[in-house]
């Protein structure tokens, strides 16, 4: 009877183990997928939030160039590239307070009329990359967006309507 009671007993705790173990493979591979998941939604969600604000930085920068291209002043500015304009508005404050690194104004020829550059944040003066100007220079209309150059680099143009 012993030997009965023995190998029920030996079979059900095998039994026991076997259900543990299949339970236990069931629920760290469903932990696992879901883990999956989340961490796939977190990261789509952080895409989202710096493509969402990347979004804002270009449609701010649009904004000025917008205000700054219809500006009468400075249409005179391309036309006649006077000192005044220069002494008057793209002084190194200028940068500091609408926050960019760089300015370029080019005529419809293509030709640069005026670049300066100045890192706002650290408020010292630098140069401007030639593969900047050389992206000025090839526009065609109005462009915004990020270019991708030794880094990446907001861009937003504008053009004056023909008066």
């Amino acid at each position: 009877m012993a030997s009965v009671r023995w190998k029920f007993v030996v079979a059900m705790g095998l039994t026991i183990l076997v259900m543990a173990l299949v339970s236990m493979a069931i629920a760290v591979f469903t932990v696992s997928s879901l883990s999956e998941e989340i961490g796939e939604r977190v990261l789509e969600e952080k895409v989202e939030l710096v493509k969402n604000a990347l979004d804002r930085e270009v449609e701010e920068l649009d904004k000025i160039c917008m205000d700054w291209a219809y500006w009468d002043d400075t249409y005179e500015f391309i036309l006649n590239k006077n000192k005044e304009y220069i002494e008057a508005n793209l002084v190194n404050e200028t940068f500091v307070d609408i926050e960019v690194n760089y300015i370029i104004f080019v005529d419809r020829q293509k030709n640069v009329v005026w670049a300066g550059a100045y890192d706002w944040k650290n408020e010292t003066p630098m140069e401007i990359p030639g593969e900047l100007y050389e992206f000025a220079e090839s526009v065609n209309g109005e462009v915004k967006g990020i270019a991708d150059f030794d880094s990446p680099t907001f861009i937003g143009c504008e053009e004056h309507p023909p008066q």
